[in-house]
């Protein structure tokens, strides 16, 4: 026990050293002694488990507690180690450190892509949290359902979970949970289709990530800054910031943070490899999402070089990865990739299919800018097959928003509109 008490105690050390702005410093000291710390972990959950020794269950309940072990255990020991301590401390009544380790253990759910599990855990943790009082954990409760809900593609549960969070957050003078609510936020308001809201959020964000020197957190800052930016057309900018956070998540082996970085710093030429180094650590890191999201980006890049049946195959991909993960993002995105393969390959039903399909998804979801997106190829596959009534009110969906958001293309598709407009009068007075 004496061996176990050590070194539980090391990583408690290391993990406030890192908390205290020495993230890659504690990581090393980390690497170093990682081999005792799990072991003192193993002796400790076996003691707890099979000799009810008070003692181990203390120590096996407050190991997982260290959030520095996000950025070196895979998601799938994670949340075997958080679900142990939450169950320990349960027993031991400590209702507060129960609620801490369900958050923990909801954000490995959602990393593994069992958004249904993050779920639970999230709000089994946010109910401890408010039971108790415990305002910080509620604040850490409410940014980690706020994650999960814009997972799900549902940004409007997203942002509010999310605000409350982060006025608790400023409440308590949390600074790193102040961020993470702020970074959510960023994201939620991508997926809502609101990219210059997400990038004022991501921009909030950076200062306070580097005023704590937390490589990892500034790297996920800068993630969705990057998205939100390569969303808007301002692409140099986007390519920086998601440099950045390639070159930071490597320094601090946050590989997730690196899987999704790739995406989106490559150009035309270097694209696909990039894509496929992301779909390797997906593959290493067990993360379902991110290979949903790597598959969109190749079908996208496929589609882009004309090689519309690989494309179809590998949207397809993306499409079983969204259901079985309930991502209705990135269902809605490869539904509109679908739809532009099938359209290349002059498959215009299924094309049609598949963008309807995508329609509905955006508006549930309320992603205005993909919505808009699909709409506009809804209406182009229409239009070929003659059916120019739903093509034009496909197109002026479109257009509504392009108007709103300043587009400078809504000229051209209200000139399209009005010139399918004429065709149909004249071919209504032909017939008549």
């Amino acid at each position: 026990m004496r061996h176990a008490r050590h070194y539980l105690g090391v990583l408690q050390a290391i993990d406030l050293a890192a908390r205290a702005g020495g993230t890659e410093q504690s990581l090393s000291v980390l690497d170093r002694e990682w081999v005792h710390i799990r072991a003192a972990f193993e002796y400790c959950r076996a003691r707890a488990e099979s000799a009810s020794d008070s003692e181990a269950a203390l120590l096996a309940s407050q190991a997982p507690d260290a959030t520095i072990l996000r950025l070196r255990q895979h998601p799938l020991e994670r949340t075997a180690w958080c679900e142990l301590g939450a169950r320990l401390a349960h027993a031991r009544g400590d209702r507060r450190l129960e609620g801490r380790l369900l958050g923990h253990a909801a954000r490995a759910h959602q990393q593994l892509g069992d958004l249904t599990r993050a779920l639970e855990a999230s709000e089994r943790s946010l109910a401890i949290a408010t039971a108790e009082a415990d305002r910080e954990t509620e604040a850490y409760a409410l940014i980690g359902l706020g994650d999960v809900r814009h997972a799900l593609g549902e940004p409007r549960p997203a942002i509010a979970a999310a605000e409350r969070g982060l006025a608790l957050a400023r409440e308590q003078g949390a600074r790193s949970d102040e961020a993470s609510a702020l970074i959510v936020l960023a994201w939620a308001h991508h997926v809502a289709g609101d990219s210059e809201r997400a990038v004022e959020y991501g921009e909030q964000s950076l200062p306070i990530a580097r005023e704590l020197r937390d490589g990892s957190l500034e790297a996920t800052a800068l993630l969705p800054l990057g998205y939100a930016l390569q969303a808007l057309g301002r692409n140099q900018l986007s390519v920086e910031h998601a440099t950045r956070a390639l070159d930071i998540a490597r320094e601090v082996g946050d590989r997730r943070i690196e899987g999704y970085a790739l995406l989106i710093t490559g150009d035309r030429a270097s694209a696909q490899e990039q894509i496929a180094l992301s779909l390797q650590i997906a593959h290493e890191t067990g993360d379902p999402r991110l290979e949903g999201n790597a598959l969109l980006y190749l079908a996208l890049a496929l589609n882009q070089r004309g090689a519309a049946r690989e494309a179809l195959e590998t949207a397809e991909r993306a499409r079983e990865i969204a259901g079985a993960t309930g991502d209705r993002a990135l269902a809605g995105n490869t539904l509109m990739a679908i739809g532009v393969a099938h359209s290349a390959l002059r498959d215009l039903p299924s094309a049609i299919d598949a963008l309807r399909h995508g329609l509905e998804v955006s508006l549930a979801i309320g992603n205005h800018r993909l919505e808009a997106m699909t709409a506009f190829l809804l209406g182009s596959a229409l239009e070929q097959t003659g059916q120019i009534e739903q093509a034009i009110a496909a197109l002026e969906r479109s257009m509504a928003y392009q108007v709103a958001v300043g587009f400078r293309g809504a000229a051209q598709t209200r000139a399209r509109i009005d010139a399918m407009r004429a065709k149909l009068a004249r071919e209504r007075a032909a017939g008549a």
